[in-house]
């Protein structure tokens, strides 16, 4: 009966008819990579497109700004210039009037002078009516009363005058030897008739990008300096509109010449509307080249990918599985009380079939399994103390420190661990944890944690930093909810400076010289592998010669009695101070020794873990 199931199997295992599994993945693993790249295509469409006009609006305004500054500073020094050609006549004429100075403001064709006394009135200007006004009173005559504080000169910039909105001057005061200060206005097409020459070239040798360019015009629309094939009048109604319709500083797309496309921003200063046009065609070249690069890269990792994923779920999943299931059917023997029926694909049904027969021979394995395990368990204590460090030559040829650690496993396997190795011939890492749970869980949660600690220690970087790296690496995937204690030092042996972090551990005995054992009592962090992203502090403790350092699990302050009462830190500080002289080998011991007389009879409550260091003398 049992070879005739074993090929009945056989048979089903390769003629059930139903689709392999490979099959299956392969439909549902290319409609996953086709939604992948679909989304990855439109994310970076998106993602370069944002880019590219926002590089394209900072080109643009920093070609604005500049040449705006730099027409400002020209419109200035050329202000000031005829200002002190005005204030240079009015000086050496000694005359004041206002026919003098109409005849000065037509000579220089300046709009308006006016001449400002110590007391900040206008006592002579072109304007008789400005005669007696007080700067003081006005907001924007305000500003030149700097003039009258030590300031030599000042400039305000083209804007409209405050007794008539729709009156657009520029400013200029200049100290004069008489008393007080000249103040000279312009209007707009007197001081950009001045400007023109020095600005006609001021953006024909600005390139924006390869195409793009620089456009000056003036209020009225007649083109001062630029490219993009204009000169004379503007008469390019689609820019002007849009232009007029739209606020300086913002871009906006426009087509020009009839049928380019472009992104355009503009500023105004000084009468003047600054332009900056780039085609929208260089606009969307980086784009699409970024684009397309991504896309080419993407269609090359996917297919890679692809190819790699189905040929291992081929080979390492599909085919192994035949196999195991070819082998359960070789050695397994009876029929089975409870079945196992996946049968979605072929590869499961023969599976579940391997599986059924499986279940039947583990009843007469079970005790076989048991005696096993208890080897196994015996073989994975001895791996476990072979992975805590030892005392080896390293160590005992160092003449600067005594360093002694020991632990003793409330079952087979522990979850404690502590761990002392050199980082450099100067720093000495320092290491005693516990892991929530005892058995072969907490001993698997032991050596990943122990493991991730003493690699993340190497790398140079310090203990809190440590801390912080190792918790995020534990929470990954740490379904069992798991965590761990742990005390991390750092000793520099040069200077005995101790740094160290502590997450959520017993606190540290220190001894120095001459004195007692006592307990560092820090704040506690919360331990590792129970939230992520926390933050841990450090601390920091001097080690002199004599100075001793114990450290220590919770099975040692809370270990038992038959009357439910715990040791207690109280007992293990008199028993540390009652061999305040003893190397950390003695001590150890006799803190051991401590325990054990208080425990009794009564069964280990938890892992006895113990390290200690002595600084010599």
């Amino acid at each position: 009966m049992r070879r005739e199931s074993i090929r009945v199997s056989k048979k089903n295992y390769h003629s059930s008819g139903k689709k392999k599994i490979s099959q299956t993945f392969q439909k549902w693993l290319t409609v996953c990579v086709l939604i992948a790249f679909v989304i990855s295509g439109v994310l970076t469409f998106w993602i370069q497109t944002r880019i590219s006009n926002t590089d394209t609006n900072r080109l643009l305004r920093l070609n604005i700004e500049d040449l705006k500054a730099e027409i400002e500073r020209k419109s200035d020094e050329n202000m000031l210039r005829i200002a002190r050609l005005v204030v240079e006549d009015i000086e050496t004429s000694r005359q004041n009037d206002g026919g003098y100075l109409r005849m000065i403001a037509e000579k220089y064709h300046v709009s308006e002078i006016n001449l400002i006394g110590t007391d900040g009135v206008i006592y002579a200007s072109t304007y008789p009516d400005f005669i007696g006004f007080d700067m003081a009173s006005g907001e924007q005559s305000a500003e030149f009363l700097v003039l009258l504080n030590g300031q030599r000169q000042y400039v305000q910039p083209y804007q409209q005058t405050s007794y008539d909105s729709s009156l657009y001057r520029k400013y200029a005061g200049v100290t004069s030897k008489r008393d007080g200060f000249i103040q000279v206005a312009y209007d707009a097409e007197s001081f950009q008739e001045d400007l023109k020459e020095q600005l006609e070239d001021a953006s024909t040798n600005r390139h924006i990008r390869n195409s793009g360019g620089i456009l000056i015009c003036d209020e009225d629309w007649d083109v001062v300096s630029g490219g993009n094939g204009y000169t004379g009048k503007l008469n390019d109604r689609h820019l002007i509109n849009a232009v007029t319709s739209h606020p300086e500083g913002k871009p906006f797309s426009v087509q020009i010449n009839g049928n380019v496309n472009v992104v355009c921003m503009y500023m105004t200063t000084e009468g003047y509307y600054i332009m900056a046009i780039l085609p929208q065609s260089e606009v969307s070249l980086s784009r699409n080249v970024s684009v397309l690069t991504i896309l080419i890269m993407e269609i090359l990792l996917f297919a890679v990918v692809f190819s790699m994923i189905y040929n291992l779920l081929n080979k390492l999943v599909v085919q192994n599985i035949r196999d195991i299931n070819y082998s359960l059917m070789q050695i397994t023997e009876g029929n089975l009380d409870e079945r196992v029926e996946i049968r979605t694909n072929e590869e499961f049904d023969s599976l579940s079939n391997g599986i059924n027969m499986m279940v039947e021979a583990m009843k007469y394995y079970i005790d076989e399994a048991a005696r096993r395990l208890e080897k196994e368990l015996e073989t994975a204590t001895k791996i476990q103390a072979s992975m805590l460090p030892s005392i080896t030559p390293v160590f005992s040829e160092r003449n600067e420190f005594n360093i002694y650690a020991s632990m003793t496993p409330a079952k087979e396997i522990g979850g404690d661990f502590y761990d002392f190795f050199f980082v450099d011939e100067d720093h000495l890492a320092l290491a005693i944890a516990d892991v929530s749970g005892k058995g072969i869980p907490a001993a698997l949660f032991m050596v990943k944690s122990m493991t991730l600690i003493r690699n993340t220690v190497q790398i140079g970087i310090e203990p809190y930093q440590v801390m912080e790296k190792v918790n995020n690496q534990l929470c990954e995937g740490n379904e069992a909810g798991m965590f761990v204690t742990v005390w991390l030092g750092l000793y520099e042996i040069s200077t005995g400076k101790l740094t160290y972090a502590n997450a959520g551990h017993e606190y540290p005995a220190v001894m120095h010289q001459g004195g007692s054992y006592e307990l560092i009592c820090e704040k506690h962090n919360l331990a590792l592998a129970c939230m992520e992203n926390m933050k841990y502090q450090q601390y920091e403790v001097q080690l002199n010669s004599g100075d001793k350092l114990f450290l220590y699990t919770d099975g040692v302050p809370e270990a038992t009695n038959s009357a439910n009462e715990l040791f207690g830190n109280d007992r293990m500080l008199a028993a540390l101070n009652e061999c305040p002289e003893e190397d950390p080998v003695q001590t150890l011991h006799k803190v051991h020794d401590a325990v054990n007389r208080f425990v009794g009879a009564a069964p280990q409550f938890d892992d006895l873990t113990m390290l200690g260091l002595d600084i010599s003398k």
